[in-house]
């Protein structure tokens, strides 16, 4: 079957619209649908009950808001529950089928849907039905989320995150709880109905939710699975071999067997498991620590060749290295700038916490960056040549964490410091995450710790040190 609208005439496009959610997504989203976009609307149709699983960035989301615009101007009184990760998530998904809905084109494919002006929130909204009723027309919450009233069509779009089924063990069974016991009690099957269940997303761990939904369709039929096959995409209309290849050079094989070739990992993969860090929170650094030196490692990113257009990051990371081999991990900054902006704010940063001496990548190209830094630093920045994988580098590290010799900053509610979010959330999910470059700093800081500098110099941390690092962390 082909999307293609451009031989039809306005009036056939508009009709053939009407008719089919690829010819609407054609010709209202002018988003030409490729071969795995056809499949999965033709499986919608096939199944009431059904899970897609895709890899990441081949359009998921896009499929399914197309279809809820397209089913709701098939039928104005139909009602939407649509469950995402978070309410921000969610969120954003009924802006996009409002923005479809008031477009011009889809007006003209459905002219009879208007908004009901008095019901046409953020997060739920109503059309003008047929018929009074109390539920949203379509209604998104994330899956911790509340709800009430009814569904006719329950949507669940990648509600698992790396947060909740990996770096949180006991989100896992909550996130199933939610599903089971709050969500699809909604489903009204009452007078008749037939209500659709349409699960879709990407898998991450082996004991999530994307588990039970793939064992129950594979039995009963209602499975789509389509994973990438090396670096074949199943859009290759639109996912190249050359930037399959790319992406897996730069996140690694374990995290692109997840994210690609849909192999969920299991918590033994988890290298850096957030209990070490939680465990090992610190406050103030201890009176028996002073007496040691403020370092700081640099990670070079600048390079868009990321999952989902999603950049790299450049990193500085700052911690205390004490006399007895523990780190405490001061201040962090993460950012997406060019070289030059990025190294005169991390300058500025090493300054302000009296830095004695530095790491930063050097390989290939980036260790002329190094010099440049140099150049700029009143400290010594030791290059660092990264001859092994990042996995390999990262468990050579791991006995230092689990040992509880690696601090974070403690923050509200007996966490770590919120502005050191980035760093935590990407150990705790090394090596099945997308980023690893605060990761990248935090092993290279940790080695550096190693490095042979001779004795530490009688250096403590001055009153205003600390004074500084209280107004920073509050």
């Amino acid at each position: 079957m082909t999307t293609a609208s451009h031989d039809l005439t306005i009036d056939e496009a508009i009709e053939a619209a009407r008719q089919s959610p690829n010819f609407f997504a054609a010709y209202v989203m002018e988003y030409e649908q490729g071969a795995l976009h056809l499949t999965i609307q033709d499986h919608l149709f096939q199944h009431d009950n059904a899970y897609i699983e895709l890899p990441r960035g081949h359009g998921k989301t896009s499929q399914m808001v197309l279809r809820c615009a397209w089913e709701i101007g098939r039928n104005p009184d139909v009602r939407i529950k649509y469950i995402q990760q978070s309410d921000r998530d969610a969120s954003k998904t009924t802006a996009l089928v409002k923005h479809i809905i008031e477009s011009d084109k889809y007006r003209a494919v459905f002219p009879g849907i208007k908004p009901d002006q008095d019901c046409w929130g953020r997060q739920d909204f109503k059309v003008q039905g047929t018929t009074w009723q109390r539920d949203s027309t379509m209604e998104a919450r994330g899956i911790f989320g509340r709800s009430g009233g009814r569904a006719d069509i329950l949507i669940a779009d990648d509600v698992c995150d790396l947060r909740n089924a990996i770096q949180q063990p006991t989100l896992r069974e909550q996130v199933k709880e939610f599903w089971y016991n709050n969500w699809l009690p909604m489903r009204d099957s009452t007078e008749g109905r037939v209500p659709r269940t349409w699960k879709i997303g990407t898998c991450y761990h082996v004991d999530d939710i994307t588990a039970d939904w793939r064992g129950l369709h594979f039995d009963d039929g209602g499975l789509l699975r389509q994973p990438v096959k090396g670096f074949q995409s199943p859009w290759p209309e639109q996912i190249t071999h050359e930037y399959l290849s790319e992406v897996r050079a730069e996140v690694g094989p374990i995290a692109y067997a997840r994210a690609y070739e849909l192999t969920p990992v299991t918590s033994e993969l988890i290298i850096f498991a957030a209990d070490w860090i939680d465990g090992n929170l610190y406050d103030e650094i201890p009176d028996a620590e002073i007496t040691g030196e403020a370092i700081a490692s640099f990670d070079f990113a600048f390079t868009e060749k990321k999952m989902g257009g999603d950049p790299d990051w450049s990193v500085c990371l700052i911690g205390w290295r004490g006399p007895t081999g523990h780190l405490y991990i001061m201040d962090m900054l993460r950012v997406r700038e060019s070289f030059p902006k990025f190294a005169r704010r991390a300058m500025d940063l090493c300054d302000h916490h009296g830095v004695a001496s530095g790491i930063a990548e050097a390989n290939g190209p980036q260790a002329g960056l190094v010099q440049q830094l140099n150049e700029m630093s009143r400290f010594p920045i030791t290059p660092a040549k990264r001859d092994r994988d990042k996995v390999t580098r990262a468990t050579e590290r791991q006995s230092f964490v689990e040992s509880g010799r690696f601090h974070l900053r403690r923050g509200e509610g007996n966490r770590h410091d919120k502005r050191l979010d980035a760093l935590y959330d990407e150990m705790t999910t090394f090596p099945a995450s997308g980023h690893d470059d605060c990761v990248d700093a935090a092993v290279d800081l940790m080695g550096f710790m190693r490095t042979t500098h001779g004795p530490l110099q009688p250096k403590r941390i001055t009153t205003d040190q600390r004074d500084r690092m209280s107004r920073i962390y509050g």
